[in-house]
Order: C-alpha cells, then structure tokens, then sequence
C-alpha cells in the first residue's frame, strides 16, 4: 500500500489537542506515592497482543530518570514529557510541574490512558529522588527499528532524508525515511505552541538529519518528538570526508594525498551547492519583486472576474505553473470560476464541490488553512485516472469568498518558498475581495439613502465632519425652515439657530446631538432640542443620528432624522396639565367627600377652583324656601364684584339658570345676561349645579369659551358635593331615626321583660301550686273509686256518676299533670339526670301499662325492636313521660288499625318511633303540634279530649336529655313520631351479645 508522506500524516496536524487529563475515581495519589513502583516494562506490558497496555485505566507508579523535561515535547497538550528505567521508556503528563528537568530520577505515579495509539501516564503526583542528574543515553535506531510499538517511550537517535516537509493548523512536521524510496517513515512534528522554540523551517526536503528525541506515536503513524532545537542537526557529507582523510594521513601518506583529491571534491560539490543556492535566492527574490510590482493589479480589482484573472496571471507569468484554477462559494458549493487554459493540458475539468462535503477543496475552505501535495499518486483518494497527469498541487482559501489552487504535472515541482508566494496570493485576494464587498454594501446603503431621501415623508439631512449640511431632503427644509440654496451655508452649530433644552436652557456644543455622534461615533436616538426659525417661531425636534462611513470604514460624516414634534410637545404639555388637574381634583374631591358639614362643603370647593382649576371669581350659593342664599364668594384682589345678594330660584341669575337646568351653563359675554345685576371686572362666567341644593358660579375677566376639560371638572365637582350634601343630610335624618328607634327599643325591652317576669311568675305560681291541687284531686279520685266498689254492679246511677267522677277525675290529673310538667321544664325546676336505659324494656312496659286503653278502642298495639335491648342515655322518668304521651295520644286519635312502637340503634342514636294509623294531618301544620296547647281539633267542637301540652313536654324533655323529635304525617294516613336519643353502651356489655334480635311483639 502506497502512502504519500502529507496525506499519511496529516492527521498529525489536524489533530484536536491530545484529549487532556481525564477524572477518573483512582486510589488516593498518598497512597501510590509509597507503592512499591512498577517496572515501565511491567506497566506496558500488552499480554493479548490487541496493541493496549493490559493496565490502562489503572493507578501505577514508576520511578526513573527524566528523559524529557514535562512541557519539553512539542505536543499540542501541556505538560508532556518522557520517563526512562533499565526495561523501557513511557510519556508521563504532569501539566504543572516546572521543578524536574532533563537527568533528574523521579517517581510518578497516576492513570494509565491509551489514546490515539499512545500510552501515557495522566499524572495525579510526583516526588524527585534525590540522585545525582544523569541524562539517559540515546539508543541508536534506524528509521525501520523505531517505526515500532516495541521502542514507544523510548529517548532515541534516528538518522535520515527528509522524503516531505510541511505545515498546518497543528503545526509543523516534516517526514524522515532511511532512504526515499524506502516504505518505513517517521514523523518529526512540533506543534504550534512550540514552533518558536524549535524551528522546522532551517531544513528542506532531501536534506540529512540526525534527531535526538522520544519515540511516539499518533494512531497509526509513528513519530520522533524533539525536545529542543539541539535536537535537530545536518549531517554534513564534507566533514564526513574530512574525516576519513584524517584518519588516511595518520596511517598512510599516499592515501592522505587520495583523501585531499576527495576532500577537494567535497569542496567542490559544496561550493556548487552555495552557488545554486545562491542562484535559487536570486530567483526567490525575483519573484517577489515580480509579484510586488504586478499585485497592484490585483488589489485594484474592481470585481471577482479581475481578482480571479489577477491571480491566474500572476501565478503564470510569474511563478511558471501551468495548473490554475480559482472558486468561489456560492449557495453551499465552491464553484469554479476560472480555469487557465493550461491547466487542461495536463488534467480533466474538476467539479463544483460541497462545502460541507469530505473534499480535500472543502477542507482547506472550511479550515482556513493550506494544503500541500508534494505527489497525488502517493495519496489514498479514488481513482488516479481523475486527476489525469496532476502529480503536485497547493491549495489556499481566499477568506469566505473561496479558494486559490495551483498545480503541476511534476512531483515537488512547488517548493515551500512558492507555497509561502501562493498564501500571499490568496491574502490579497481575500483582501480585495473584502473591500469589494465593502463597497457593495456602501454603495447599496448609498443607494438606498438616495431613495430615502427622495421618498421619505421624515425629514432627513447628511452633516460631513466639518458639520456642514450637505444633503437634505424637502421635508428637512419643511422642518428646519430654510430654503434649499440656503441650506449649504448653514452647520449645525449656527448661533442662528439658538438651539436649547425643550424648557429653554442653553445646550453646549459637545452635548449637541450632530457633534456627539461625529465626535464620538456612537448613534444618538430621540434627543429633544428647541431651535428658532429665521423667522423667529420656536420649534421643537426630536433628533436620531449614526455615522456615516465611507468605502474605508472611516466616518465621514453623519445622517440624521429629524421630527417637528411642536404639535405633539403643546398636546403632551396640555394633557400633564390636564393630569395634573384630574389627580389634584381626585385628592380635593377625597377631602371633600369626608366633609362633615356644609361649610366644609363650600370651603373645599372654593379650594379646588381657586387652587387646582386657578379662576379669579368662584362663588357658591345654597337653596332655602325657593331662594339661592349666598354662601361664600373668593375673589383675586384686583376684580371686587358687588357683594352677592340673595336671589330667586325662578331668577335670570347663572346660578338659578344652572339649578333649573341641571346642566353647566356658560356665559361668554356677560354684558348678555341684561339682569341689572353688577358683576364688576369680570367678562364671562359658568355656573355649575350642585344638585337641587345649590350652585357654583365661576368667573374671569376676559370675554370667552371655557376650556371644557375644566368645565367637565366643575361639574365633577358639583356632582361630589351634591353627594356629600345628600349624605349629611341622610346622615342627619338618619340620627333623628336611630334616636327614635333607640327610643323605641327601650320601650319593648320593658315590655319584653314584664312579660317574662309574668310568664316566670306563672310557671313559678304552677310548679308551687303542684301539691296543693293534686292532693285534693287524688282524694276524689280515690273516694270516686271506693264509691264505685262500694255501689258494686246495682242497676242504679250510683255506680255511673262514680264512674264519670273517676274518669273526669283522673282526666283533670291528667291535664295537670302536663302543665305542672311542662312548667317545670319552662321554669328549670325539672331536674333530669341521664343513665343507660333499654327502650326496648321502656317500650315494652309502656305498651303493657297503655294496653286497656287500646283494647277499649279495638286496636293493636305491638312493639318492634332489631336487638333484644338498645341502650340510651336517658333520665327513666322523663323517658316514660316521653313514652306515655306519644303512645296515649296514637291510640287517642286512631279509631282503626292499631300503634306500632319501633325501637332501634342508628350509629351513635338509639331510635324510638311511634306510628299510627289514624287522622294524622296537614304536614305543613305539623311545626304547630310541638306548641303548648296545640291540638288537631281546637274550641268547644272539638273532637278529642287533651290539654294540648303533651308533646310540648315530649320535646323538651327529648331536647333537656340531648336528643330530638321529629314527626311525619299526612292527613287521613296517621302520624310518626320519632325521638332520638343519644346511644348508650349496656352496663352488662356483651351479655346479651349472643341473644337474636326480637320480631314484632304484641302486646
């Protein structure tokens, strides 16, 4: 496989930076700095023959001596040097380290990495070993022997012709070969960073060299890295010679006679060296005087068809090469511009090219950088038959613009002093091409400013650095105030302009708007500056600027844009003041409103059209009985009216016109009103109403409209005091309301506590009458009973009036019974104290006591219950109280049917409910049975006996022990009465856990 020695290589210089040191998590650097070091050999030793050291990613240490300084070698990365023991040599990387130098013994120790075919060690530490310094002798190799992994790290002295030599981005290289036509080659580069330390530039291609370095590599190519210029030297052929016939004369006279025929020879050949050397710096500097005369040519170029004419000439005629050729970059591609005609007899017609594309073109495009091919058939690219008999070539950019290619038909027919030519070439083509796009621009800027400045409604005018006008259009002399002929001996400076701060302060001239943008080239943008017409008008401009630069760059002047913002000054001014009045109306309207009398009324208007709305006259008056009653009148000195008088509402006054009307009325003439009324020095009024309360009345002293904002304002104004007068007059009446109300309510209190005093004195008066009226009612009913027996079953009436007494008896207990209970609880008399009850056994009990009453009737009375026992907390008595009314009065008013008592737990209640299937009755009454003495059937017809006090005592003594009652009815159907009660837990819990719910029970 063949390999040209710049495409083989120049990976090298195109390299990025040799990837840094990495962060990795190794062993903390104390504890490899006492670790036993490793042998180099030990530390590269590559077992799987796969060209990685086994140990990379590992944290080692090594000690030896310093073969090369850190930072000595010429690699794009900092901090680079090489380590050497008796087993072999590696790169170390310790970026900050100055303090060890070429011969000292170290230890290191860090990261092993493998990059780009070279192994090194990232360093985390260092320690020098205190040894004398002692600089590792070089192994002797040839170029075949270090081309090799074996001696990677190795410090080495190779000997050989350079076969290639050139530059790049990275740097500077050149390739030495034992022999040119041999195969095996090594790199000598030095990178960028380090080129003015060790030059490349003192040795040409075919020259011998002896380099003392570090043998490296990158990726596949094999490379010596110098660490100093000492390390670079020529091996002289002559001094060779000159060696032998030394050693001839030492050991035999005739052949020291031979030696100096040889010696005289060498002489010769040297000689004719100097003298073609000579001849060929002659000929350099025949070219450059060549190209300096003629590059006129080129950089007066006035397009890209000359510039690219330019240099195919100039590299003809004066440089000799056949092939050139010239691109630029249009839309993503490098096109071909121009070709000479020679070029074609050598090689075929060449693409366009991608500018994005893998193209060597595009490569030297897009890196900015030259390209050098000493021989196109060394070089792995497709197929030869494409380049016909092209052999050598060199391409450099031209900038952005494109790129500048020269070729020949011979191998290294391009000598690195024409390659140099060639890159002036194409800088000053760049050069050219730049002014020439400058010039584009300008022209179109000029260009478009000669439109701007023929259609532009804005005024716009050009200054040149003197600050004279030297363009302006017609609306600029609209603005400025000057005629067109008259505008060239006018600058912007004129004192005839009297230019000034918009409030009219002097402006000095370095804050001029023309002088600070021509004397600091910065663009000014809206300033504000007066200026006076020649006929003596004040106008106010708004002023932007920029520089104005020529083909050069330099400024040349300056362009402006100019606004007669009088109009729109007077309009701003107008509307802060009308602001200003609006806002100080709001804070005088904000004090009026909490005013707290009609004075104080008055006073903060006066204020208001004295001090915010500024008239001479303001007078206000007030309606009492149909007359304006004068209030108070401000006045400025220098009018004095008559004083105001009262006048009629029905009256020619503007005050009465203005209360009548509802509306502002204005007079512009006062000398109109012919009321015989003396108003003195002024000349026109307004009056405002102030509601039907009153009006306002302002006046000045010169004939005229009013400014309508103002009058707007005043009526603002009346409209607010109005307000405020209504409130204080509402506020008033309001007062005299609350007094009578206040009145009024201490009246009902009275009345509200006689009558629960008397509603007390009677629920005391019935719970104290409890013993004296049941007792003599106990013993008629006893007697009544005995009386009874006592007839026994006799047919007489007897028996029968016993009866009716017992029943009508035990009838009038009952009632009692219900008031005196029903008071108690009224009066706080009954004490109720609450304990776990099963209504089920209450409820049971209750049917069975019930039962004669509602087997009298035909009826049915059972109990249901979902537990054998559901406990309450429930005072027993008040329980049976409860129980005894809701049963006694379903079977009261139930003639068909039966009452059912249902007894269940709900969640925390226990439930007892009560149905029937009687009259029941309209539910909307149903609020109404819960009032005392409340009855289904009322008056002296009524159906059914009862006092109506039953549920009454139900409810509150259901409400007195935590719970609630609550009915459900429907006239015809019957009723449901339900009380909940609050649960309780069994004192027995879990007693009868085991027992099944009862069904219904009859009773």
């Amino acid at each position: 496989m063949r390999h040209l020695a710049f495409w083989g290589l120049l990976a090298v210089g195109l390299m990025p930076c040799w990837g840094g040191v990495s962060v990795v998590a190794a062993a903390p650097a104390d504890s490899l700095r006492y670790r036993t070091p490793d042998p180099i050999v030990q530390v590269r030793r590559d077992a799987d023959a796969d060209g990685v050291p086994d140990r990379v990613g590992d944290t080692v240490s090594v000690v030896g001596r310093v073969a090369a300084a850190p930072g000595a070698l010429p690699l794009p990365e900092e901090g680079v040097g090489a380590l050497q023991d008796a087993t072999g040599g590696i790169h170390v990387r310790l970026p900050e380290v100055q303090a060890l130098s070429r011969g000292d013994s170290a230890r290191v120790w860090g990261v092993l990495r493998h990059e780009a075919g070279l192994a090194q060690i990232d360093g985390l530490g260092y320690e020098r070993v205190e040894a004398p310094r002692r600089v590792p002798a070089p192994v002797p190799l040839s170029v075949p022997s270090a081309a090799s992994d074996r001696h990677e790290g190795r410090f080495a002295r190779v000997s050989g012709t350079i076969t290639a030599r050139s530059a790049n981005r990275g740097g500077e290289y050149f390739v030495l070969r034992e022999k040119a036509s041999s195969d095996a080659q090594l790199t000598v580069f030095v990178s960028s960073r380090h080129t003015d330390r060790i030059r490349l530039g003192r040795f040409d291609k075919g020259d011998r060299v002896e380099v003392t370095g570090v043998i490296s590599q990158y990726d596949l190519s094999y490379q010596i890295l110098p660490r100093g210029e000492d390390d670079l030297a020529h091996i002289g052929q002559a001094w060779t010679y000159l060696r032998w016939a030394l050693l001839g004369i030492g050991g035999f006279g005739l052949v020291s006679i031979a030696a100096i025929l040889f010696l005289r020879s060498a002489v010769r050949r040297r000689t004719q060296e100097l003298t073609r050397r000579e001849v060929e710096l002659k000929d350099r500097q025949m070219k450059v005087e060549a190209l300096y005369s003629a590059t006129d040519w080129l950089l007066r170029a006035t397009s890209r068809a000359e510039v690219a004419e330019a240099l195919i000439a100039l590299v003809r005629e004066v440089l000799g090469y056949r092939g050139v050729s010239v691109r630029f970059a249009e839309d993503g591609v490098l096109k071909v511009f121009d070709v000479a005609e020679t070029t074609f007899t050598f090689m075929p017609e060449r693409p366009d090219f991608d500018i994005d594309g893998d193209s060597a073109v595009a490569e030297v495009y897009r890196s900015g950088t030259t390209l050098a091919v000493d021989d196109v058939e060394n070089v792995e690219a497709g197929d030869p038959g494409q380049y016909g008999d092209l052999r050598s070539v060199v391409g450099v950019p031209i900038g952005e613009h494109g790129t500048f290619a020269v070729a020949s038909p011979e191998p290294g027919a391009i000598s690195g002093f024409d390659t140099h030519l060639i890159e002036v070439l194409g800088s000053y083509a760049t050069a050219t091409l730049d002014r020439l796009d400058r010039e584009g621009r300008l022209q179109e800027e000029r260009d478009l400013l000669t439109r701007l400045l023929a259609t532009s409604p804005a005024a716009i005018v050009l200054v040149n650095r003197d600050g004279e006008f030297i363009r302006a259009n017609e609306r600029a002399k609209e603005i400025l105030g000057i005629e067109a002929e008259e505008m060239a001996a006018w600058t912007f400076e004129d004192p005839e302009w009297s230019i000034t701060t918009v409030d009219g302060r002097p402006v000095p001239r370095d804050q001029l708007p023309f002088a600070t943008v021509i004397e600091t080239e910065e663009p000014v943008q809206g300033c504000e500056r007066a200026i006076e017409w020649p006929d003596g008008t004040r106008h106010i401009l708004s002023i932007s600027g920029a520089p104005f630069q020529g083909g050069e760059g330099d400024t040349q002047g300056a362009l402006f844009h100019l606004s007669d913002i009088t109009e729109q000054y007077e309009r701003e001014r107008a509307l802060r003041e009308q602001k200003e009045k609006i806002e100080a109306l709001y804070e005088a309207t904000r004090q009026l409103l909490q005013a707290g009398s009609r004075a104080e009324v008055s006073a903060r208007v006066h204020e208001v059209v004295r001090d915010v709305l500024g008239y001479p006259f303001g007078h206000t008056g007030f309606v009492e009985e149909g007359t304006i009653v004068p209030d108070e009148t401000t006045v400025d000195g220098e009018i004095r009216p008559p004083r105001p008088e009262p006048r009629p509402v029905e009256g020619t006054t503007i005050a009465a016109q203005a209360i009548r009307a509802g509306e502002a009325v204005v007079v512009k003439r006062i000398a109109e009103l012919n009321n015989n009324i003396e108003y003195g020095a002024l000349r026109a009024a307004a009056g405002v109403p102030i509601g039907r309360q009153g009006a306002l009345v302002v006046g000045k002293v010169e004939a005229g409209r009013f400014d309508q904002l103002s009058l707007r304002l005043l009526e603002v104004l009346g409209g607010y005091a109005a307000l405020v007068l209504g409130r204080l007059g509402r506020e008033k009446a309001l007062r005299a309301a609350k007094e009578e109300a206040e009145r009024a309510r201490k009246g009902a209190e009275a009345a509200r506590d006689q009558a629960e005093e008397a509603a007390r004195l009677k629920s005391a008066f019935l719970a104290n009458m409890s013993h004296e009226i049941r007792t003599p009612l106990t013993s008629i009913i006893g007697f009544a009973e005995a009386l009874g027996e006592e007839v026994g079953d006799g047919n007489g009436n007897t028996g029968r009036f016993a009866g009716l007494i017992e029943r009508s008896g035990r009838r009038l207990l009952d009632t009692l019974d219900g008031v005196l209970n029903l008071s108690k609880l009224e009066a706080g008399q009954m004490e109720l104290e609450t304990e776990p009850v099963d209504l089920v056994t209450k409820a049971r009990q209750t049917a069975e006591e019930m039962r004669p009453q509602a087997v009298d009737k035909g009826l049915e009375l059972t109990v249901e219950a979902d537990r054998p026992e559901v406990w309450a907390q429930a005072d027993p008595g008040a329980l049976q109280i409860v129980l005894q009314n809701l049963v006694s009065n379903a079977i009261k008013y139930t003639e068909e049917g039966g009452a059912h008592i249902r007894v269940s737990r709900n969640q925390e209640w226990a439930e007892l409910a009560v149905e029937d299937t009687g009259i029941g009755m309209d539910p909307a009454r149903a609020d109404d049975l819960f009032k005392p003495f409340r009855q289904a059937s009322e008056g002296l017809g009524r159906v059914y006996e009862g006092s109506g006090v039953g549920l009454a005592v139900t409810q509150k003594a259901t409400q007195k022990m935590g719970g609630q009652v609550e009915v459900a009815t429907e006239e015809g159907a019957g009723s449901c009465f339900t009380v909940r009660l609050p649960g309780a837990e069994s004192p027995d819990a879990g007693a009868v856990e085991g027992r099944t719910a009862g069904s219904a029970d009859e009773v």
